[in-house]
């Protein structure tokens, strides 16, 4: 009777231990869906950080090349530039040659503007004043495409920076002892084997 009696005992504390290590092991499972749940979370950010990160790398080569465009713009405008200073140079002279052919009355016939002339002078100055109107439109659109990328750069750091501090957030922690007991006798449970009793 008394064997029975320890027995009986032994089965009833068998029977406590097991069911302290299954409420163990339903804890430990909850916490391992949780890291498996944290962990497709942080796989998708991860995969989601990388796609931005290519995004951005594509949007800065895409700056670089619409800065390197505005360059030769750029140049180009300084060439008509150039172009229109010339032919300032040369209506000036033009000019010149006219008024001081007017101012000498006696060399009148010799030196005085031809019609020719005068249509020359005429087609040189609508020429210039051409070229000043379409190197105004050349130097306000370039104006206009530098303001554009400088906001385009300027959204593209924010964006980084921004990424860059979310990326300083807290790691997982470590499972606890209990935690990590718990699956050691879950899984020894798994694979069979049974307390002695």
């Amino acid at each position: 009777m008394a064997r029975e009696r320890a027995a009986l005992e032994r089965a009833q504390a068998l029977e406590a231990r097991e069911r302290k290590l299954e409420a163990r092991a339903g804890k430990l499972a909850a916490h391992t869906a949780r890291v498996a749940e944290r962990e497709h979370e942080l796989a998708a950010r991860l995969a989601e950080a990388e796609a931005r990160t290519t995004e951005a790398a594509a949007e800065r080569d895409l700056a670089a090349a619409e800065r390197d465009l505005l360059d030769k713009r750029d140049r180009a405008t300084r060439a008509v530039e150039k172009e229109l200073a010339a032919l300032r140079v040369q209506l000036e002279r033009e000019r010149g040659r006219s008024g001081s052919a007017a101012g000498m009355p006696e060399l009148l016939d010799v030196d005085a503007p031809t019609p020719a002339g005068e249509r020359e002078l005429r087609r040189l100055e609508a020429r210039l004043e051409a070229r000043e109107h379409e190197l105004g439109l050349m130097r306000r659109r370039l104006d206009a495409e530098r303001n554009a990328l400088l906001a385009r750069e300027r959204a593209l750091h924010r964006r980084e920076a921004a990424e860059a501090r979310l990326s300083f957030e807290a790691p997982l922690a470590p499972p606890s002892f209990s935690e990590g007991l718990a699956a050691f006798t879950q899984g020894r449970s798994s694979r069979g084997h049974s307390p002695r009793s």
